[in-house]
């Protein structure tokens, strides 16, 4: 978990979700000006208090979207996880 970084690590908090792909891709959209570099990135407090939120908010929009969005339905990342 340390690759790239020489820093201690603590981990404060995790989210499981079968949609954490996209989740992460989301965070990693929604926090790019806060970039360091690679998989790094410079938060605030306020962002980390806030992540399980974002994070279960991003799962319930991508799951409602898989169960009521008929062309959704056909794509192969819904049949991997449905």
């Amino acid at each position: 978990m340390k690759t790239g970084n020489a820093s201690d690590l603590q981990v404060i908090s995790i989210f499981e979700s079968k949609w954490a792909t996209q989740i992460e891709a989301k965070l990693h959209k929604v926090f790019s000006h806060k970039k360091i570099s690679g998989e790094w990135f410079e938060l605030s407090d306020t962002d980390v208090k806030n992540f399980q939120h974002m994070c279960q908010q991003s799962h319930d929009s991508i799951d409602l979207m898989a169960k009521s969005n008929l062309w959704f339905q056909t794509t192969k990342l819904y049949k991997k996880f449905a």
